[in-house]
């Protein structure tokens, strides 16, 4: 063995027998406790399975009698803190006593690729029916607690490559014991676990045993670890659907499947025993075939980000849009023609490899297609990413924030979420709550003044009225009216006015809100970037255009302020330039941006936060009084632009 997850802690027999008795008592008290609070380990309905139920006033750093918070195991005042848990690829590295070889630990069990369907535990057991964390020795029942507060284990069989684990003699049968209390079960060793010469995880015995199933009688399998878990893996997870739509069985269509019922009910009886799930696509003339692609989409790349790669069965889509969402995601894509005198079935493996059948759409194509070997995209995520990236409404985002805002906030997790197209506004949230820490839920949040005002501006405020954090996601939760959306958008530009936000903050939120308002967003925090010299030179260049205008010089200056976008296609016989911009939305930018005129004429631009000041914007706020003018300047003339733009 290269390196093995073993601890030295040998007991007498006699002191083992009297250990093990004892400990399968207090095992058992848990587990009727864990049916008490969590039910027959499927969960309650107010609450997601596996997740930690709320106990009234316990806050960090209490003591409870087993209850877990903030990444901490709670146990008689003892506390394993988080740094001891360390989220890795296909699950979690818990440090051991030996902290000189941590290091190399982590290092080693970072290279295993996530495995669908199971969440690995890198742990030392002990031969004495315990695992060690840290310094302190864990029990069954207070390793299944650990276990349950961390994300991405809900569900998951539970593999531990962990010496001694699974022996079931006196003084052992730990993993027998977590198998009752973890309703999947799952894989463990009796003997000592390490890696060969090849880097596979392996028994010293070269014997796993299989506890998945709960109390089912273990098994002894054979192989690496890897090929192990494949071998036992059951079906793929099925992701979070797009919203508004359900998994029926093992299959979610997408489309207008209302006219062919009984092709969908043969889809689902095919799917019932696969391991893929199938997405069924038929994008009929009756439904949005816009929204239909992007929910599946949406499907592909959450499956994509836990490593699955569904079977995507499809009746009738858009061929050029399909092929793209292919070659992004690699499901596996079955398509049947009917033309001509025999059927073809078309099935293109994960790999782009396409397979022809010359068969009707049967039973044994899903089983064929189901066998396929998946191929990495480059789409997958931690787990603990990839469950805050599925959740489809901002209040669910916030309260997922809060509860795992150590594993979301760890060295290196804010990285994974660059180049995703929806990642900005939770790389917002990261920084903000890395730089001032996660905003107190009991405090008071902003609320507009009533009624909305589309002629005045929402009333003045100081930055800390309300938390930055909680302003985010109630600012992105939908709003249903142009009214309703106002004193947001009011508020939004005053923040970059009052240091509070960056400009391409303030224009990638309100993006999420009107494309049109974000237009004028970008382009007032791109002035208010501009270093002295910069803003001189962009206003003499307009002032060539407007002193020698020619038939160009309104488009021109339109361009070099960042507002050529609002410009909409031209309806003939009338006069003035066409404007994407709502007009009620038109009258508040001059209010709005009136203000910012006067505070930069007047040199009162207030004090930058502390987490801006290494960006542009610490430029426009180091300035000395009476450096602003060209600034206030192009505000100005943005007013005037936008008032000869008719919407």
């Amino acid at each position: 063995m290269v390196g093995s997850f073993g601890v030295d802690d040998h007991r007498t027999v006699s002191a083992a027998r009297h250990l093990d008795e004892a400990e399968r008592l207090v095992d058992d008290a848990y587990a009727l406790k864990d049916r008490a609070l969590f039910g027959e380990f499927a969960g309650s309905t107010d609450r997601l399975p596996g997740e930690p139920m709320e106990f009234g006033g316990l806050r960090d750093g209490t003591a409870d009698d087993g209850f877990l918070v903030s990444g901490s195991v709670l146990r008689n005042g003892k506390v394993w803190p988080a740094e001891n848990v360390v989220r890795v690829p296909s699950g979690y590295y818990l440090r051991g006593p030996d902290d000189a070889a941590a290091a190399r630990e982590l290092e080693a069990a970072g290279r295993l690729p996530s495995q669908p369907g199971w969440a690995v535990f890198f742990v030392h057991g002990t031969d004495g029916s315990r695992v060690r964390v840290g310094n302190q020795l864990l029990s069954a029942a207070q390793f299944q607690e650990l276990v349950r507060s961390r994300p991405g284990t809900a569900g998951k069989k539970l593999a531990l490559v962990s010496c001694f684990t699974g022996g079931q003699g006196i003084g052992q049968g730990f993993m027998e014991r977590l198998g009752a209390l973890w309703e999947p079960g799952g894989l463990a060793a009796a003997t000592a676990v390490g890696q060969d010469a090849q880097g596979r995880w392996v028994p010293e015995d070269g014997q796993w045993i299989d506890f998945t199933g709960g109390t089912v009688t273990p098994r002894v399998v054979g192989g690496d670890l890897v090929s192990t878990l494949k071998a036992l893996a059951g079906p793929d997870p099925l992701v979070t659907p797009p919203s508004g739509l359900q998994w029926q069985g093992r299959v979610l269509a997408l489309g207008g499947w209302a006219a062919y019922p009984s092709r969908l009910e043969e889809l689902r009886d095919w799917a019932t025993g696969m391991k893929r799930p199938v997405v069924a696509v038929y994008a009929s003339s009756s439904v949005d075939r816009n929204r239909l692609m992007a929910d599946l989409e949406t499907t592909l790349k959450r499956s994509a980000r836990i490593g699955v790669h569904p079977v995507v069965y499809v009746m009738a889509a858009p061929a050029d849009e399909l092929e793209t969402l292919r070659q992004l995601y690699r499901p596996v894509v079955v398509r049947h023609d009917s033309a001509g005198k025999d059927g073809v079935t078309r099935v293109w493996a994960p790999d782009g490899e396409q397979i022809l059948l010359e068969a009707e759409l049967t039973r044994s194509v899903f089983e064929q297609a189901d066998q396929l070997p998946g191929v990495p995209t480059g789409h997958e995520l931690p787990a603990v990413l990839n469950d805050w990236l599925s959740l489809d409404d901002w209040p669910a985002s916030e309260a997922y924030l809060r509860a795992h805002v150590d594993e979301l906030t760890a060295p290196g997790l804010r990285r994974r979420l660059a180049g995703l197209p929806e990642a900005a506004p939770y790389e917002l949230l990261l920084d903000l709550v890395k730089s001032a820490g996660l905003s107190d839920p009991t405090a008071a949040r902003y609320v507009p003044a009533q009624p909305f005002s589309l002629t005045n501006l929402e009333p003045d405020f100081e930055p800390a009225d309300a938390p930055l954090d909680a302003f985010v996601v109630d600012l992105l939760t939908p709003k249903t009216s142009l009214e309703e959306r106002k004193p947001w958008l009011d508020r939004l530009l005053r923040l970059i006015s009052k240091g509070q936000l960056a400009p391409g903050e303030m224009a990638m939120l309100a993006a999420t809100i009107d494309d049109a308002n974000a237009v004028v967003f970008e382009a007032v925090g791109k002035v208010l970037e501009l270093v002295p010299g910069q803003a001189e030179q962009l206003t003499e260049r307009i002032a060539e255009q407007i002193t020698a205008p020619t038939r160009e010089s309104p488009r021109i200056v339109d361009q070099l302020l960042g507002l050529s976008r609002l410009r909409a296609t031209a309806t003939p016989g009338t006069s003035g330039t066409p404007c994407r911009l709502d007009p009620q939305d038109k009258a508040a930018w001059i209010y709005r941006m009136t203000e910012v005129h006067e505070l930069l004429k007047n040199n009162e631009m207030p004090q930058l936060s502390e987490r801006l000041k290494n960006t542009p914007l610490a430029a426009l706020y180091q300035q000395q009084d009476g450096s602003r003018e060209h600034h206030a300047y192009l505000v100005n003339l943005m007013i005037e632009r936008l008032s000869l733009c008719y919407g």
